[in-house]
């Protein structure tokens, strides 16, 4: 499953039993920054549905059809709260993990349209697929450098690196 960053909002996923790419109809708000064609991650949860993250403030959820050559359904996921003073937060080119208790861990910063601008800090958020909510984590505290440099590593422990 990949969103079509030149052709956004547009979506395929690639059948193997078929061999072949088909259309998976368009997300149900733009989640490519158009400025500079960057998106955030995407993580299959563990209802078999994906959450997908924007670089324009954005997510949506994709459900699995029951004949994996039929286009599937999409469907608003939440947005990123906003701090005090920041106009948008989008997860431009960033990290997100799905964590052992099903929740997703994931970060954004602001975004502004400009291609260049991979805008600090960062802030960390937990995703509750329950819920359909993005709720923020304020610890750890925000980090000073851009989302797209981080990285997540799921530990034995459930812990993230």
């Amino acid at each position: 499953m990949t969103v079509d960053c030149p052709g956004h909002p547009a979506t395929q996923k690639y059948v193997i039993a078929a061999n072949q790419w088909i259309s998976c109809g368009n997300t149900p708000f733009d989640l490519v920054e158009a400025a500079s064609i960057e998106i955030g991650p995407a993580v299959l949860l563990p209802d078999g549905r994906i959450f997908a993250i924007g670089a324009t403030n954005h997510s949506a959820l994709y459900t699995m059809p029951p004949n994996s050559n039929q286009p599937g359904t999409w469907t608003n996921g939440p947005t990123f709260p906003l701090p005090a003073g920041v106009a948008a937060l989008g997860a431009k080119d960033a990290p997100a993990c799905l964590l052992p208790n099903g929740l997703v861990l994931c970060v954004a910063g602001p975004v502004d349209g400009v291609s260049g601008d991979y805008l600090s800090p960062t802030y960390f958020f937990e995703f509750n697929p329950s819920t359909n909510s993005l709720s923020p984590i304020t610890n750890p505290p925000t980090s000073a450098g851009p989302p797209y440099v981080g990285r997540f590593v799921l530990l034995p422990t459930g812990q993230v690196l």
